[in-house]
This record gives structure tokens, sequence and C-alpha cells, in this order.
């Protein structure tokens, strides 16, 4: 079931810099073709006349090249040009942006300030659109929850620029192969950022000699029931760079649908 996040103006400008930062894929889907093809691009740090990067540009910078689509497709500069001058048809319309940054869907609304042709100092199309203050964060969650009888600690840490490493403790209440949910005392959980990435570390049981260690994204933040308590809904990171996490994340598919099963069978084996 897909559900989406808003995001605040603090995490999604941290998001928008990380997805300038890895040149994330980013869709643009304009609202005057509805039925027209997305325009497939990768985010750029925009540049001032001197070729500065901007600290804060007013605008988000979009390069078009069929590249990211298609690796294998070589395009011509008269297809280029003629595709500028239909994406130019676009300057001052709204549009809704997908930006794929990691296994992360993030969603926003903008409009087209500028469109570029290609010229002597870059062969793609650019195109430049107002920069969000906020973004939704897209989940689905795909792996059904297991709750657990008994909880075991969840030790959380995370690093921030121009900051110290942070540190907390919460404990475990349910697991999938996807994600988890933790409980957590309220004093910590205004360190903690939706959006935000942290690496955390659990048993599935007190007792259990397995360590599993992953890399996660903060998905909500809910009260527990509990005064002074709160749930912290994350999701696994296993992309590309996450390759650990990925492979922590498969045997804790496996111990899951281990557990589950022997949990099926037990009332069969118990009458015999």
């Amino acid at each position: 079931m897909a559900f989406s996040i808003d995001l605040s103006e603090r995490q999604s400008a941290r998001t928008l810099e990380q997805a300038i930062r890895h040149q994330a894929v980013t869709i643009i889907e304009p609202r005057l073709w509805p039925d027209a093809e997305p325009i497939v691009c990768h985010l750029e740090r925009a540049l001032n006349a001197d070729e500065k990067a901007l600290a804060a540009p007013p605008a988000l910078l979009l390069v078009w090249d069929p590249g990211v689509a298609d690796p294998d497709v070589v395009v011509s500069l008269e297809t280029l040009e003629s595709t500028a001058e239909r994406y130019r048809q676009l300057v001052g319309t709204y549009c809704d942006l997908v930006i794929r940054l990691g296994e992360h869907v993030y969603l926003a609304d903008t409009d087209v300030v500028k469109v570029e042709k290609p010229s002597a100092m870059h062969t793609e199309i650019r195109i430049h659109v107002s920069r969000p203050d906020r973004l939704q964060v897209a989940q689905r969650r795909i792996y059904r929850r297991i709750q657990l009888g008994n909880s075991s600690k969840v030790r959380m840490t995370w690093t921030r620029e121009d900051e110290q490493p942070g540190e907390g403790i919460g404990w475990l209440c349910n697991v999938s192969a996807g994600g988890l949910a933790c409980r957590v005392d309220a004093h910590l959980v205004d360190r903690l950022l939706i959006g935000e990435s942290l690496h955390v570390e659990f048993r599935l049981s007190p007792t259990d000699p397995e360590t599993f260690a992953l890399d996660a994204v903060i998905c909500n933040k809910t009260p527990a029931g509990n005064e002074g308590k709160m749930l912290i809904g994350m999701q696994f990171i296993t992309g590309t760079g996450h390759e650990a996490s990925a492979m922590a994340a498969e045997s804790l598919r496996r111990r899951l649908l281990d557990r589950h099963m022997l949990a099926g069978r037990a009332p069969k084996e118990g009458g015999r």
C-alpha cells in the first residue's frame, strides 16, 4: 500500500541537497501534457555566470539527457534543438516532480522557469524549475511486519554535517525484511528527523545470538500510547552503495520466514 509523508522545510532542503549531490534521476510530469511521456532528467548543481556553484539557488537545474533513460540512444543536434523548443512551451506552467534517491521516491509541485537549448558550453537540454519548499516522501511497505513477543534493543547511530555523531536506543516492536518499528523516549524523538538516514543494529529477541546491522531511513513518528514514548517507523536501505545492508536484509528475510514457518507448524507438532 502506497502513501506519502510531508517533510519539513529543513528536511526537504537537506533531501534536495543530497539529491543534487548524487545527481538523482528526476522525472518531470507536465500538467500541460497529461498524456505525454514524462521527461526523465537528472539533477545538477546550478552555477552562476562565473560557473561557480550557488549556495542556495532559487531554482533547481534539471538536465535532460537521453542517455539517462536509455544509455544506448544517440540523438542528433537537430533532435535536441527541436526537443528544447517543445519543452520551452512549459515555461510558466506547473509540473509534478518525482525524485528518485536510492530506494526512495520524493514528490513535489513546481513550475518551469527556463529552458536552455544545447550550446558550446553544454550539449544537453537544461530545464530550470522553481525550488520547492517542501517535499513528500512516498513509501511502499512490501513485507508484512511481524510482531515480537519480547522486545530487544535497537541501537541507532547517525551522522550529520557539522555535528557530532549521534546515537540512541529504542525497543523493537515489529520487524519485516523491509523495515521495523521501535519505541523510543520522547526526548530522543526530537533528534530523529523524518527522511533522515541512520544505521540500526538489533536482535530478534534479547537472547538471539545474531545481530542485524542495516542502514535505514525514518518514515514516520507516532505516539506510542504511553506517556513520554513515541513509535518510530523505518524502512531499510538496500540500494547501490548499501550492499552490506542488502545482505543483512536478505538474512533477516530468511530468519523471519523460518520463524513464521516454525510458528505455523507448532500446533500440529504439539498435537501428536
